[in-house]
């Protein structure tokens, strides 16, 4: 308004007011999507690296209580190496249809090579 002594500041919900709206209504509104998505679903992403920075393992994990998680849906694990050592599917814990197997060369095999399979 003119006649006060701050009115060269100008308006304080000026664009850069609208900046900062624009900037962070789609941060809110993706972080109470994904607090909707996991209350509702109680199902979320999980992952584990070798101390080298590789995967060893990425799967989701299904909240069945109070701090109490299972592995559910699907799971890749990985050997030291990189490669892939195993994929397939959980259900709430428990092993589920066709899983597959490779040793650290890449190879199929019929069994585990990693001894947390």
């Amino acid at each position: 308004m003119p006649g006060y002594p701050d009115s060269h500041l100008g308006d304080s919900r000026g664009p850069a007011s609208l900046r900062r709206i624009l900037v962070l209504a789609p941060i809110v509104i993706a972080v109470l999507w994904i607090g909707f998505y996991w209350f509702t679903t109680r199902v979320f992403p999980i992952s584990e690296s070798w101390p080298d920075g590789k995967v060893k393992f990425a799967g989701y994990v299904r909240r069945t209580g109070i701090e109490s998680y299972k592995r559910h849906g699907h799971w890749i694990f990985n050997h030291p190496n990189g490669r892939k050592a195993a994929e397939g599917y959980y259900e709430l814990g428990e092993k589920t249809g066709e899983w597959r197997y490779w040793d650290a060369a890449g190879k199929p095999t019929s069994q585990p090579a990693l001894p947390d399979l």
